[in-house]
């Protein structure tokens, strides 16, 4: 007997350890995790259960999908499938389904990020990687999802803007093109596939909004699908406190369209102390360092945000060492280059 006494967390952490193929113990601390409010952390430990009776028992993996849901049987290698829409292509008749397939080779690019959208894609057979490659930067491209075979994608030329993302053939693959006003006829037919494509047509533009970020593009694609399922979208009017200063924001915030002002309270005026562009990510000093910024955030125009649960962005940084490294980089940036400008104001 040891001198030390675990937490019921750390016990079932050690057992795990201790038996690294037993489900029992993994679906325990999944449980754990899942009762103190941890659902990423409750996902991906519920998923070591699921591989495990997947291969011994495949009978027993239903009960583990209906308590922590469809996310356990994905992997970093098979992120979150799409939606089958194979009644939607079928509505164009035997004709025009002949006359619009498109066939890609293997490595075959089907669109840019930036093209015009004109067409809706639906997959017959193959699969596309979909990338936020861009010819115009020299960032790294980020894998944004995997579509395969029953998918739709190219959701952007139903409200005609441009591609958002880069789409590669990974094997060969052959489409069905659609126009905008075909799959909407076809959508009224079927208002149950609409209301499926709607939903998943936001959370994979949350998912290819979150890439904007280095922190969040490192993310394998699965925890990023996962992240964006338990966020959600916010504009903030202009000239709107979105942060009082030196109080904690309420939730992370990752700016996506826009700029928020910083501005030093102090007894004669609020001092301008620069501002935070797109990508930039607010309230992580609650999850780093427990302080809060002694600056206010304003914005002036308009702000599109994704806000996430701190929680949510602590199980990440749990379980991803580069992201947890990302994270605390941007939070001791902000704050170094912060003080400098407050330092070289107070000179003036």
């Amino acid at each position: 007997m040891t001198g030390c006494q675990h937490t019921p967390r750390q016990r079932l952490k050690e057992l795990c350890t201790m038996h690294p193929n037993d489900p029992i113990f993994h679906h325990q601390l999944a449980r754990h995790f899942l009762d103190s409010g941890h659902e990423i952390r409750a996902i991906l430990q519920a998923r070591k259960a699921y591989e495990i009776l997947n291969c011994e028992h495949p009978e027993e993996t239903q009960g583990l999908i209906d308590e922590f849901g469809h996310d356990i049987t994905t992997s970093h290698e098979q992120p979150v499938p799409s939606g089958n829409y194979t009644p939607l292509a079928k509505k164009l008749g035997r004709l025009k389904y002949k006359m619009r397939q498109v066939h890609l080779t293997e490595g075959s690019i089907l669109f840019k990020k930036g093209d015009h959208a004109d067409y809706v894609y639906f997959i017959i057979r193959g699969e596309l990687a979909v990338t936020n490659h861009n010819n115009q930067n020299n960032l790294t491209p980020s894998l944004i999802n995997f579509l395969r075979e029953g998918s739709l994608l190219g959701e952007g030329a139903l409200y005609g803007q441009v591609r958002n993302a880069t789409v590669v053939a990974t094997t060969d693959t052959t489409l069905l093109k659609m126009t905008p006003k075909e799959l909407q006829l076809a959508f009224v037919q079927n208002p149950e596939l609409h209301l499926q494509f709607s939903k998943e047509s936001l959370l994979r533009q949350r998912v290819a909004r979150l890439t904007i970020s280095p922190a969040f593009s490192c993310l394998p694609t699965d925890l990023r699908f996962m992240l964006a399922k338990r966020a959600w979208d916010i504009t903030h009017p202009a000239k709107k406190v979105v942060k009082p200063a030196s109080q904690h924001m309420t939730h992370v915030e990752l700016i996506t369209q826009g700029k928020i002002r910083l501005y030093e309270q102090t007894t004669q005026e609020n001092r301008y102390c620069g501002r935070l562009d797109e990508g930039s990510i607010l309230g992580l000093h609650k999850i780093i360092d427990g302080k809060a910024s002694q600056l206010a955030y304003v914005t002036k125009y308009d702000c599109q945000v994704i806000c996430m649960n701190f929680v949510d962005v602590e199980d990440l940084m749990d379980v991803s060492s580069r992201f947890r490294e990302r994270i605390r980089n941007a939070a001791a940036s902000f704050s170094t280059n912060t003080a400098r400008v407050m330092s070289l104001q107070e000179e003036n």
